[in-house]
């Protein structure tokens, strides 16, 4: 008999601290999101604060989030999500999988080159999600190969096969606000 089980929760809103870790873009949270984090994890042995006056266990620079309790770390990787349960504890969920964003407008033309009009940087894309768009010009299964530092202009893994202006990309699979 197996001890597998399914988890969840019934609520789509349940994790109402959610911070996006996006280093190295001028793009990341401020002062204040990490704080808000930061004094949302608790430590689940005595629900005692694991960082109410620092954030020491939150390293932004090192990419490295301390779980409370002597628990050990976790890497973070550009895009991943931290969210805060409402008991207290600390979740990291790639940002493969739950994009800040989803849609942004965008022009294409038959060439690898995607532009934007707002920051994909800004909106959570990342090098490996899938791409779509309005007008069916990006093939299926094209991904985002690089971003500019600025976050307009998107290299993607297949050439669009068509031009069209201000028409809605999106990227990713997963929703959220």
């Amino acid at each position: 008999m197996s001890n597998i089980k399914t988890a969840g929760t019934a609520a789509t809103n349940s994790y109402t601290n959610a911070l996006q870790y996006l280093p190295g873009y001028g793009s990341g949270a401020s002062a204040a999101d990490l704080a808000t984090i930061a004094l949302a994890i608790v430590n689940d042995q005595g629900n005692i604060r694991s960082n109410s006056t620092s954030l020491s266990g939150l390293d932004v620079g090192a990419g490295v989030l301390t779980l409370p309790g002597g628990r050990g770390k976790i890497k973070l990787l550009p895009g991943d999500w931290i969210m805060v349960d409402p008991s207290g504890w600390p979740i990291v969920v790639s940002g493969n999988v739950l994009p800040k964003t989803l849609t942004l407008t965008g022009s294409t033309a038959t060439s690898k080159t995607l532009t934007v009009t707002t920051s994909a940087i800004t909106a959570g894309w990342t090098i490996g999600m899938v791409l779509a768009a309005a007008q069916n010009d990006i093939p299926a299964a094209t991904t985002i190969t690089a971003i500019s530092s600025n976050g307009l202009t998107i290299t993607m893994s297949a050439a669009a096969t068509g031009t069209n202006a201000g028409q809605t990309i999106t990227a990713g699979t997963w929703t959220h606000s």
